[in-house]
């Protein structure tokens, strides 16, 4: 019986395998029980009862089980680079304290404490199922030598600030930029990802929009994080303006409009936009 799974691809009966699993569960589709699916090389080519599919030439059967088959999970937004960071920060009472607790942690960090740590976010991952996952990267060092380390199909996200550094915003995005053109094509690929609309200035914002749209790559931001966040931008007031003012960070965007409409002013809400947390 035909499926939504079905394909017509040359290599159908090359290297067919049929996995027999208790339950099938499609996603786009009610839960098979007594279900199989059959791959065909590197493609998913069917998936239905188990009495239908047994019949096929498949040159390998394996019976799973009393389990539940189903894709793999995606991970939507990550920071594989913090992971050894878990339960090392105290909660804060607010989000302003958080960010300076994080912002001391990271500096204390090396380059071997990022890719020891890129590493255990990445079998954990896959302990748990995931195989595709969006990755904030903020040492984009690490990159490509750690894709090798994995299964994981990863978007490597280039996280762009620029309030403390007082970068011209054009030169933050020349170097992502550079850095993503001298990776690899294939399984994993980058993309960009300004960090926040509060630590990152109108400008970056608009101009990583620009060529995100125009190389066709996906763009994350943190939006909409805490009230605080809201406060900043909306009312021009409350902790988190009074912290980033402190800082030097040009305060002239705020006052006037929530997060997620600054980040519409400035371009940032097109279809290849994933927005986080929101």
């Amino acid at each position: 019986m035909p499926t939504p799974f079905d394909s017509q691809s040359s290599n159908e009966h090359s290297q067919s395998r049929l996995l027999r699993a208790r339950l099938v569960l499609p996603i786009s589709r009610p839960p098979i029980a007594d279900g199989a699916v059959r791959i065909s090389g590197n493609r998913v080519v069917g998936a239905g009862q188990w009495k239908e599919l047994a019949s096929s030439d498949a040159s390998e059967t394996t019976d799973l089980g009393d389990v539940i088959l189903l894709p793999g999970l995606i991970n939507a937004h990550c920071h594989l680079d913090y992971t050894d960071m878990s339960g090392e920060l105290p909660p804060q009472k607010s989000f302003t304290d958080w960010i300076m607790l994080m912002i001391a942690a990271k500096a204390g960090w090396t380059y071997s404490d990022y890719a020891e740590s890129w590493l255990h976010g990445s079998q954990m991952l896959l302990r748990t199922g995931t195989t595709t996952v969006a990755d904030f990267e903020a040492v984009p060092e690490l990159l490509p030598d750690v894709w090798s380390t994995t299964p994981l199909r990863i978007l490597s996200l280039m996280e762009m600030t620029g309030v403390k550094s007082r970068r011209v915003p054009g030169d933050i995005l020349a170097d992502n930029a550079a850095h993503l053109a001298t990776l690899p094509g294939g399984r994993c690929r980058g993309g960009l990802a300004p960090h926040a609309p509060y630590s990152t200035a109108p400008e970056l914002l608009r101009l990583a929009a620009e060529l995100a749209e125009r190389r066709h790559w996906l763009l994350s931001i943190h939006v909409a994080e805490s009230e605080q966040e809201f406060d900043m931008f909306a009312k021009g007031r409350g902790v988190m303006f009074d912290f980033l003012r402190r800082n030097q960070r040009d305060m002239s965007d705020c006052g006037e409009r929530s997060p997620i409409r600054h980040l519409d002013r400035a371009g940032v809400l097109s279809n290849n936009c994933l927005a986080v947390h929101v």
